[in-house]
């Protein structure tokens, strides 16, 4: 093999290893699920470690069916502490996540309440089968494109919004979000006080969500 041949083979390979250390951090290191094409209309640009802003955005309404038929409209949970997590039943950050949010709505109930909303595109049955495999006890939607292009762009999943008591999304968490995590901020938002710094996984959403109201 000659000099030349024996520089395009080494280049080669430092490219795939670069390669496959993105997909590690992409999908390994950060406990991001898998990525999605985001046309909404949200800035994504969060900030982390900064102080409260003096004007959250108001939450996007959205009204979506629930899997037992009901209808699941946001708006109508004013005054409870919401968190909206984009999901899919194939990303495994989202499935390792389900089982802390399920004991989190059992214990918070009173003041919290976790809404699912799937992002499958294999129809309800899948997403069916699977919050009853993990006993999920917190409403279920399936997406038809309305939450994620209000929310998003939502380039990977899960990603989850916190809206507050007067419902304005006071942050965002991009990858897998722990009760460890999640706990003192939905109790600290539950009592109505000011969450002050935080830090990852969370950001400040400091963006309007389309026009401003």
């Amino acid at each position: 093999m000659n000099t030349f041949s024996k520089w395009h083979l080494g280049a080669f390979l430092v490219g795939i290893g670069g390669g496959l250390a993105l997909i590690f951090f992409l999908v390994g290191g950060t406990g991001l699920g898998g990525s999605l094409d985001g046309t909404g209309v949200f800035d994504s640009s969060g900030r982390t470690g900064v102080q409260e802003i003096p004007d959250p955005p108001k939450a996007p309404d959205f009204a979506l069916k629930r899997l037992n038929g009901e209808t699941f409209r946001l708006s109508e949970h004013r005054g409870t502490v919401v968190v909206i997590n984009f999901w899919a039943t194939w990303c495994p950050p989202c499935r390792k996540e389900v089982p802390d949010f399920v004991d989190l709505q059992k214990s918070m109930k009173d003041y919290v309440l976790f809404v699912g909303v799937s992002l499958d595109k294999g129809g309800a049955e899948k997403v069916r089968a699977f919050t009853e495999k993990f006993g999920v006890n917190y409403p279920v939607v399936i997406d038809d494109g309305t939450a994620a292009k209000k929310y998003g762009p939502i380039p990977v999943i899960p990603t989850s919004f916190i809206v507050d008591l007067k419902g304005r999304v006071r942050l965002r968490s991009v990858g897998l979000l722990t009760k460890e995590k999640l706990r003192p901020v939905l109790r600290t938002l539950a009592r109505g006080e000011a969450l002050g710094t935080v830090g990852p996984p969370f950001q400040r959403v400091g963006d309007r969500f389309g026009p401003r109201r």
